[in-house]
């Protein structure tokens, strides 16, 4: 095992790399589909119709904000849930007040570039043919309840009406012990859940795991955190980017990845990228933590954005990879890797790479 002191520094030149020798059943097609509850206002609830596209209209609009609840909420393979919002709408907020798992095999969409944000205290799980169809960011969550700012909270284990919630989501509120998993196991089109360019992705849950599941955001930010304490994670945004901000003193869970999961953040003349972890400790076993600078028109000349990996307690990477590079044939510069952890444990082949294999310098390795 190789020891840290909170930071491991390692300056990267041209190319460099440290190389050292719950099951949750997907629900079937007769019992998944979004329900509507009662608890939003007469005249505004979301309303399902058709299958296996389940249009939903209705819902509570608040400014550019949308609000549907649901007291189950999956889908089958083969199934959508199409949110047919209104141009105007920025952010979808969904929440599942009923004491049932969200088991997504199937399809999230929404009209134009609307952010769409899941919230389910039960547990989350994307089967292998989950997919995203989406103009705008997603955020999937365990919370308890999402705050916006002082105007209070849409809670979906104390359902509430949003009455005067105009602003943008501000922060995800845990207050529900024990957390429950967000779990992905997406290889739908060899990409798994896929943003569209720019745009962002969060799992915040407890416990996060990748059992072979992938994520693709081209020159997007991808964000995972486990939480295994009551608490507030702060959420931001600039332009199309969502970022969590989480208080030092917030207990985290652990955020794993296995059997060829991915997350891959290909970066664009016009977005670097950027991939942050958040948790206890964070296992990577065969999976792969990637921000690339490829050999195409819509890279060139790109500067990759950073991967963060931040645990409380201890990293541990096994026949896996974090990588951060300029591949052959492409211009553009390498972000940083950047390690926080008590221990650092790199096995069977595993790497840290940040290397220029194009035109361009690497970034650092901290």
């Amino acid at each position: 095992m190789l020891a840290m002191n909170r930071k491991l520094r390692v300056a990267a030149f041209g190319w460099f790399a440290i190389a050292l020798g719950l099951n949750f059943p997907i629900t079937s097609p007769g019992t998944a589909q979004p329900i509507p509850d009662q608890t939003l206002p007469s005249g505004e609830r979301s309303q399902v119709s058709g299958n296996p596209i389940f249009q939903i209209d209705g819902g509570a609009i608040r400014g550019a904000n949308l609000f549907h609840s649901f007291s189950q909420f999956s889908l089958a393979n083969g199934q959508t849930a199409f949110f047919n919002n209104a141009l105007t709408i920025s952010n979808i907020i969904t929440r599942v007040t009923g004491g049932n798992i969200s088991t997504i095999d199937g399809t999230i969409q929404a009209n134009s570039s609307a952010n769409v944000f899941l919230i389910n205290p039960n547990g989350i799980i994307f089967g292998s043919n989950a997919r995203l169809s989406l103009g705008g960011s997603f955020l999937a969550t365990t919370a308890s309840a999402i705050q916006f700012g002082n105007q209070g909270f849409f809670s979906a284990i104390n359902p509430n009406e949003p009455s005067l919630l105009t602003v943008n989501p501000s922060a995800l509120l845990f207050n529900q012990l024990p957390t429950q998993p967000i779990i992905n196991r997406s290889i739908a089109d060899g990409v798994g859940l896929q943003t569209s360019p720019g745009n962002s992705l969060l799992l915040v849950g407890g416990d996060v795991r990748f059992e072979g599941g992938r994520i693709l955001s081209p020159g997007g930010r991808v964000e995972l955190a486990g939480i295994s304490s009551v608490g507030n994670v702060g959420l931001t945004t600039t332009g199309t980017e969502w970022r969590l901000t989480l208080p030092a003193d917030l207990e985290r869970a652990p955020v794993s990845l296995a059997n060829q999961a991915r997350v891959d953040v290909n970066a664009l003349a016009t977005a670097g990228g950027s991939i942050a972890v958040h948790a206890r400790n964070v296992t990577l076993s065969g999976s792969r933590l990637l921000i690339r600078v490829q050999p195409t028109a819509a890279s060139a000349g790109a500067q990759a954005g950073d991967i963060t990996v931040n645990a409380t307690e201890s990293i541990d990477l096994n026949n896996a990879q974090i990588t951060n590079i300029v591949q052959t044939g492409a211009i553009g510069n390498a972000g940083n890797i950047d390690l926080t952890a008590g221990s650092l444990r790199v096995t069977n082949g595993a790497q840290i790479v940040s290397s220029t294999f194009g035109r361009g310098n690497s970034g650092n390795i901290e």
